[in-house]
């Protein structure tokens, strides 16, 4: 089913299918929304931004680390299909997991 789904999505061009997960630490708000249709020319910083505004329950002084499959962490200056292209799953989607870390303790 994803993959028809991400397939759909891929045909509509210069859109990546994207699903975010939250992560297993304590601290960690659930999300709002969690599948994302992605424009494919923004760069990860971006997008992060994106998802942090759909966390809820967020406060500044939470700071939030993102996973790409295999615990690599993704430079935010990179573009969000060079992401995709390196590291989506088999099933078409990108799956990128959140952890909140509290600054202070």
């Amino acid at each position: 089913r994803r993959i028809s789904l991400s397939s759909r999505i891929l045909e509509l061009g210069n859109k990546l299918p994207v699903i975010v997960e939250r992560g297993e630490t304590k601290v960690t708000p659930a999300i709002g929304r969690c599948k994302y249709i992605v424009n494919d020319d923004i760069t990860f910083g971006k997008f992060a931004a994106e998802i942090r505004k759909n966390i809820q329950n967020i406060n500044s002084s939470i700071a939030v680390f993102y996973y790409l499959p295999n615990g690599v962490l993704p430079p935010h200056s990179s573009n969000i299909l060079s992401l995709y292209d390196n590291y989506k799953d088999e099933d078409g989607f990108l799956y990128i997991t959140y952890c909140c870390e509290n600054t202070f303790g």
